[in-house]
């Protein structure tokens, strides 16, 4: 079982060390093999051979053509990369029809959350559901 997160900075925010910070706990919490956190993803996302899993806000619906899965439903892979944006851009150009999309519901969907937060419900959902 390999899994790995992918994830773009929040520049603006708290600067490079604290945004790092916050990932580095939930990655040895939940036993992450691989970890990236970068201003573009492109290029490091070419290079994965595993399932690619996207989490997206729900309100990106539309604008994508694969199905989105809410996360109460989803089958996490074996092998995967979790993907994930920042609170100002998206990774809709990046998902190709064989991946995964995944949206967690919450009371107000027109409100996004960090990544590392999303990650931590991701993560766990995947544990509970015993990988």
């Amino acid at each position: 079982m390999t899994v790995y997160i992918l994830a773009k900075t929040e520049t603006g925010w708290l600067g490079e060390r604290a945004d790092t910070a916050q990932w580095e706990h939930l990655l040895v919490a939940f036993n992450i093999d691989g970890f990236w956190l970068q201003d573009t993803i492109d290029a490091t996302l070419d290079t994965m051979t595993v399932s690619r899993v996207f989490l997206e806000p729900i309100e990106n619906q539309p604008l994508i053509d694969n199905t989105f899965v809410n996360l109460v439903d989803f089958e996490h892979p074996i092998d995967c990369v979790y993907v994930f944006g920042n609170s100002a851009s998206h990774n809709i150009s990046l998902i190709r029809p064989e991946d995964s999309v995944v949206y967690l519901d919450t009371p107000n969907d027109s409100r996004g959350a960090f990544g590392v937060s999303i990650a931590a419900v991701v993560l766990y959902d995947r544990e509970r559901k015993g990988l």
